[in-house]
């Protein structure tokens, strides 16, 4: 990419925005136990797996209601990259 400026910057991630469009979209990030994390994910009867997928929400606020409900809540990004054809 030869020196970094903020025009070649843009053109570099314009590139990249055609190859593969990303789409953000929310998950709550919890702490389960003392140094074990997860996603809070989509529960079958009040609980989960590693298998059940991850509860996702379109905007930030929706993600923010979730987290409150749990006392080590907190909401990230979650970015799914889907390929253009």
């Amino acid at each position: 990419m030869g020196i970094i400026t903020y025009s070649n910057l843009s053109v570099y991630h314009y590139r990249k925005r055609k190859d593969i469009r990303t789409m953000v979209i929310y998950a709550v990030w919890i702490e389960v136990d003392k140094g074990e994390f997860d996603y809070v994910r989509e529960t079958n009867n009040n609980s989960w797996n590693d298998s059940s997928p991850v509860k996702l929400f379109d905007t930030k606020e929706a993600a923010r209601e979730e987290a409150d409900r749990w006392n080590t809540g907190e909401v990230v990004e979650y970015v799914r990259q889907q390929p253009t054809t």
